[in-house]
Parts: C-alpha cells; structure tokens; sequence
C-alpha cells in the first residue's frame, strides 16, 4: 500500500485517481480548449486546480498539494510533469479529433465492459483492451452504433468483428482507448497497438487463430521500501510465428 504524504491508500484506489485526472486533464486541453505550456500551469488554472484537489481527495485529507512552486522530488512534481507531458503528446497525436467525451469509469467504459462479458464471456475487460481512459467524440451515438453492428443472440457474432469496429472508430477519431503509463522523463511517448488490419492477418495461422510464444519475462523486484515493490509492472514480450517481437 502506497503511502502518499503520509497518507495510506491503495493502489487501486491511487490509480484510479490518476487516470480520472488525466482525463480531466484531457477533457480541460481538447473540450474546454485549455492548453497547458508547462506543469506549473496547470496549478495557475483555478478550475483545473479545483478539479485535481476534488479528484485526489482521499477520507477527506487532501492527499496531494497542488501549490507553486512544485518542489522537486515530490509525488506532485512526479504526476504533474506526468499530466502535462500526457496532454502535449496527446494534442499532438490527435490535432484534429474533436472529443467531447473524456470516460474513466462508468459511461462508455461501463458499456464496453458489459458488452464484451454478456456478448462474448470476456470477464475481465483488460483481457480484451488495456484502455485506461476513453476520449470519444459523441458517446450515446457510437454506443448505439457498435450496439447496432453486432446486434443479435449472443454466439451469432465473433469478437473479431467488435475488434473491426473498434479499429476503424480509432481510426477516425471517434473512440479512442487510452493505456496510461507514469512518464519519468522530459517527454512522453506514444505507440499505437492492434490498430492495423495487416498486423492481426500476420499473426493468423492457416486455422485463423492466433500463434504467440514467449520471447522473454521481465518483472522487475525493486523495492520502494523494505515492505513494498517500486511496481507491480511485469512485462511479458511474445513471438509471432515469423518470430516478430510483440
């Protein structure tokens, strides 16, 4: 359990208060046309300010201080440097999206996770898609839209066709599944992942499944402290049959 200016939480509560934030973050950069130029004007910003102390508000205690100048070092230098470099990456990969819709929990996310349980068993929705936040251009119209397209008993549609749609919404900027990492450095990098009809027909065997070995395991043990590792990261690297990292 992390403990955040003396504060215990854990974390899946503390994660979940990250990406809330960047996507508030996000809906404040695309919706509210509010661009930030650095970490501290973020803070300068009272309605974003606002929103960040409400997000990471935790059993009423405050659980990060959101004042100028941001020491160095601290939790809120880390996830400030993290919300702006996330904003300015994403301005810059999606310039031309017109999101209107910035979802975490409920919403789109709850209506995905549902989807793919009742339609194709997938219980758990990181199984499926890693996304973390969700920016959407017009929710209740693409919802109905993938609702429609794969509408019927279930067992009569494949999950490969829920993947199709999904692509091609990517691709035009309706729905866009964001996977958020924390950002240690001066810039924040972005990889777009099963996005390509190429890359799934690569992978196909010549009975259409899928054909993956393990390349290698990295699950990395340090500590934060003497009770707690630094992450819970494992990353496991896999081998298509033309031997392809993935």
């Amino acid at each position: 359990m992390p403990n955040i200016n003396n504060i215990n939480i854990s974390d899946a509560e503390f994660t979940a208060m990250q990406e809330l934030a960047t996507a508030f973050i996000c809906k404040r950069a695309f919706k509210d046309n509010k661009k930030f130029s650095s970490p501290e004007a973020i803070i300068k910003d009272a309605t974003t300010k606002k929103g960040l102390e409400d997000i990471f508000t935790y059993q009423r205690k405050k659980l990060l201080k959101f004042t100028l100048p941001i020491q160095d070092k601290t939790p809120e230098d880390k996830w400030l440097n993290t919300f702006y470099l996330q904003q300015k990456k994403l301005l810059t990969e999606f310039s031309d999206a017109k999101f209107t819709v910035f979802n975490r929990e409920g919403g789109f996310m709850k209506f995905i996770t549902d989807l793919i349980k009742d339609k194709f068993g997938v219980s758990r929705k990181d199984a499926w898609d890693p996304a973390d936040i969700w920016l959407i251009k017009d929710s209740p119209k693409f919802r109905n839209q993938i609702k429609k397209e794969i509408d019927g008993p279930r067992g009569t549609q494949t999950i490969k066709e829920l993947n199709a749609i999904m692509r091609s919404m990517f691709k035009k900027r309706e729905i866009v599944g964001i996977s958020l990492k924390l950002i240690s450095g001066k810039t924040a990098k972005y990889e777009e992942v099963n996005v390509s009809e190429d890359f799934f027909k690569k992978l196909e065997n010549m009975q259409g499944e899928f054909d993956f070995k393990v390349s290698r395991i990295v699950c990395k043990l340090n500590l934060r402290d003497k009770n707690q590792f630094a992450t819970q990261d494992t990353n496991i690297f896999l081998k298509d049959t033309s031997k392809r990292n993935c």
